[in-house]
């Protein structure tokens, strides 16, 4: 491991169970190891939401800009849709 600073962290006995069966199994060297492996993925994971956000924002600004909202017709995509439907139905 990397030099760093020891944290101390409570697991549950299950908690504990899986790693344990996890290190058991081969799949990993040490219960160190998967736990910085669950807080790569875990800062992958915020690093992905926080690009996730920022896109919604400039979708959301886009839309804003765009112009005015026009009122929305339930009835024209539904009509469309049964015809598409039914065209297929009868082939």
């Amino acid at each position: 491991m990397a030099t760093g600073r020891r944290v101390s962290v409570a697991l549950t006995n299950e908690q504990m169970a899986d790693l344990q069966a996890a290190v058991d199994s081969g799949a990993y060297p040490s219960t160190e190891e998967i736990v910085q492996e669950a807080i790569t993925a875990w800062r992958l994971g915020h690093a992905l939401h926080d690009d996730e956000i920022g896109r919604l924002r400039e979708l959301w600004d886009a839309g804003r800009a765009s112009g005015t909202v026009r009122d929305f017709d339930i009835e024209r995509p539904l009509t469309t849709a049964r015809n598409r439907l039914g065209k297929a139905a009868a082939e």
